[in-house]
């Protein structure tokens, strides 16, 4: 069997298993605690360096850079590239199934047999108006997009936005930014409150309100997992005590 060959099947067999672990699932995949996940791998696979990591998996600098400090989204085709040069499964990273990350393995398969080299193709013309137009039409969408993905959109580079419609780039810029801001508050309040919740539950039971006991409640709950739990634990507490 070539390599090609063995590149796609493996590719659907790893689809495949995902669709299928799907329909098993207590609740919806956490964005958060997948990009989490892929900062603990590229902490172990490269000690933290985003450029090594996108050397790895064969893509550009920025895109890891946008998954990782601009808290994007990765298509199923990064996810790909990713489990495959990890040696971790496309289910695991986007069920957050971070249990094996510490330790990742080898490549499964070369890159060259999972996926094409493009072929570069002639710059085409810069249409300004165009540009300008469509930046405002994603400075109205519900949903802000960095400018990295704006640039992703409109097939250039997020450099070129700030060269030839600034204004509007920083615009989508800050609008981003404060968009992450937030969510990341979101999602560390919901954590919080997940933490008091369980914890007045235990002391309800007669039970041990320790952070292992809580976090044990937490993911039978929800099955979400996250970082930093210490502190979300210690504030938890420190809120109960408040009231």
């Amino acid at each position: 069997m070539s390599e090609a060959n063995s590149g796609e099947i493996w590719k659907a067999t790893e689809v495949g298993e995902l669709l299928a672990a799907a329909r098993n699932l207590q609740s919806n995949p956490s964005a958060d605690a997948m990009l989490d996940g892929i900062s603990t791998l590229v902490r172990n696979c490269d000690n933290g360096t985003g450029a090594a990591f996108s050397k790895r998996i064969g893509v550009a600098k920025s895109s890891v850079t946008h998954w990782l400090k601009e808290r994007g989204i990765p298509a199923m085709s990064a996810h790909l590239r990713i489990a495959s040069q990890c040696g971790v499964s496309v289910k695991e990273l986007l069920t957050a199934d971070t249990d094996r990350f510490s330790h990742p393995s080898e490549p499964t398969l070369q890159l060259s047999g999972l996926f094409e080299t493009p072929n570069r193709k002639a710059s085409a013309p810069i249409d300004r108006k165009k540009i300008d137009e469509k930046l405002d039409e994603f400075a109205c969408l519900n949903v802000p997009i960095s400018v990295q993905e704006a640039a992703r959109r409109l097939n250039v580079t997020p450099r070129t936005l700030y060269d030839i419609s600034n204004e509007r780039a920083r615009r989508a810029g800050a609008r981003w930014k404060k968009h992450v801001g937030e969510r990341s508050h979101q999602r560390r309040e919901r954590i919080v409150n997940r933490m008091r919740k369980a914890i007045d539950d235990l002391c309800l039971k007669g039970e041990s309100t320790s952070l292992r006991q809580v976090k044990k409640l937490i993911k039978n709950e929800s099955g979400e997992k996250f970082y930093n739990a210490n502190n979300f634990y210690h504030k938890a507490k420190s809120r109960i005590l408040a009231e």
